[in-house]
């Protein structure tokens, strides 16, 4: 996970962190719709799946192919993301996580309208944070938390002092201008996340990396800066100490230094305070979209955790 969020942040210029948002401050008006989805699977089990960032549901298109027997499956598009239209952003400021909070109803709205009424969410990166979150409001419907290399606190990535949170702030929405202004900037942006894909991921598929790097193509500029505006807003340290569900964590580590990305990960869990609710689980040598890279494992890691089944705490390759 380290591994691709560092490089998405070196392409931003940018750092992530979080800050404050109450847990149910979101707003009733859906101004957002969920309009690209998918539903598959005749299982008993219900899950939701939230993808990585600018990414569409499709991302779990091979996952909801593996296990239709096992679950009932939604996937959906964050609005904006993918190719899917969004209006014009509401601004704020910089403690008001408007977009984030109006992503919270728009999944809302949706697992109603659905008919959803117990379900596990699954979060793959950036779309980790969105299932912590919407588990905290949701808690009527969301049992289990599956996290899928992605962060799911945010202690460690707050920055210390508040001028240099806003200073960031400010250089994202500066980035985020120069990019909207330049189609030449963001071609070399998401041509940079395509190379890194291509290299990185399941022995140089082409074609999943273009399935990618289309997906980051289409995707709204404005949504995407807002969306790393507002992790240096969101709290998620506060959601995840509110959950009292179980939280699966899967992370995984590829390249040098494996066992010092584990030590540094589990450090962050401690910094948040070890919630006695997470279970963690290690994949070594994998890269950051488990769901291609090692599908057997992932398959293997939910259905065990969605069925109380014992789960082993690290898997080296």
């Amino acid at each position: 996970m380290n591994t691709f969020i560092n490089f998405i942040s070196i392409s931003l210029i940018l750092f992530t962190g979080c800050k404050s948002a109450a847990a149910n401050d979101h707003f009733q008006e859906v101004l957002y719709p969920i309009t690209d989805y998918s539903i598959s699977g005749s299982g008993s089990d219900t899950l939701l799946l939230i993808p990585c960032m600018s990414c569409r549901w499709n991302e779990w298109e091979s996952f909801m192919e593996r296990n239709g027997e096992r679950y009932t499956m939604f996937a959906i598009t964050i609005p904006g993301f993918g190719g899917t239209p969004v209006p014009q952003l509401p601004t704020g400021s910089y403690e008001d996580a408007i977009w984030r909070n109006h992503l919270m109803q728009s999944i809302s709205t949706f697992i109603d309208e659905k008919g959803i009424k117990e379900a596990t969410v699954v979060g793959h990166s950036w779309g980790t944070q969105l299932a912590i979150q919407i588990a905290a409001i949701r808690n009527d419907i969301f049992k289990k938390v599956i996290a899928v290399d992605g962060g799911i606190e945010s202690t460690s990535m707050i920055p210390t002092d508040e001028k240099e949170r806003i200073r960031q702030i400010k250089e994202i929405e500066e980035y985020g201008q120069s990019l909207a202004a330049d189609p030449e900037a963001w071609r070399k942006f998401n041509k940079a996340t395509y190379q890194y894909n291509k290299d990185t991921l399941l022995k140089n598929d082409v074609e999943w990396a273009l399935k990618l790097h289309g997906s980051f193509m289409a995707t709204s500029k404005v949504a995407l800066i807002q969306y790393w505006r507002e992790n240096l807003i969101v709290d998620l340290d506060s959601y995840l100490h509110e959950l009292k569900i179980p939280v699966l964590n899967i992370q995984s580590f590829v390249g040098k230094n494996q066992e010092e990305q584990k030590e540094r990960h589990y450090a962050e869990l401690r910094e948040v305070g070890n919630p006695t609710n997470v279970t963690t689980v290690i994949l070594f040598d994998t890269y950051h979209f488990i769901m291609q890279h090692r599908p057997e494992i992932l398959d293997h890691c939910t259905w065990a955790f969605v069925k109380n089944l014992e789960l082993k705490e690290e898997y080296r390759f």
